[in-house]
């Protein structure tokens, strides 16, 4: 069993106060970073100008009320407020609902997996899995994801039809 850490905590803080303090200090500007116009001018989008700056250490080790005030000081577009919602639920289950989940369990299941480097697997040059398992009617249809932006749950839907 996976349990909460201290230092998972503090992961999650600064990921949701890089966030928090990216969200709050960007805005839509009048030109879009794919436009022509705007390639041509040299200007780079608000989003693009602080995708990789550096946050306040200061700002690093807030949360509650501190955060919020926070944030709220260095924009006013929106006005970020403090929800008890989700402050029962254990850490573990906030992490699944930011997305982040994967990342923290991945850390703890890369001490379970074996070495496979030494191994000798004779891996195929090629694979079809059409050609090797030609009665599954599925693996044929071929699915427009292009609008999609949970594409990971339809590849689990999918997966789960083939078994």
């Amino acid at each position: 069993m996976i349990r909460d850490s201290p230092q998972l905590g503090d992961i999650m803080r600064v990921f949701l106060v890089s966030f928090l303090v990216t969200l709050s200090e960007s805005y839509i500007g009048s030109y879009s970073s794919e436009s022509t116009e705007f390639r041509s001018s040299g200007r780079r989008s608000t989003l693009e100008s602080f995708r990789n700056r550096q946050i306040p250490r200061e700002a690093e080790e807030l949360s509650g009320k501190e955060l919020v005030d926070y944030v709220n000081s260095k924009q006013s577009l929106w006005k970020a407020k403090q929800h008890n919602r989700f402050s029962h639920y254990p850490d573990r289950v906030k992490w699944g609902l930011m997305g982040v989940n994967n990342i923290r369990l991945s850390v703890n299941a890369r001490k379970h997996f074996s070495i496979t480097k030494d191994l000798d697997i004779d891996i195929p040059d090629t694979f079809d899995a059409r050609e090797r398992w030609p009665e599954c009617q599925s693996i044929r249809n071929i699915r427009d994801q292009s609008s999609c932006g949970r594409t990971l749950c339809l590849i689990y839907a999918i997966l789960f039809s083939n078994k």
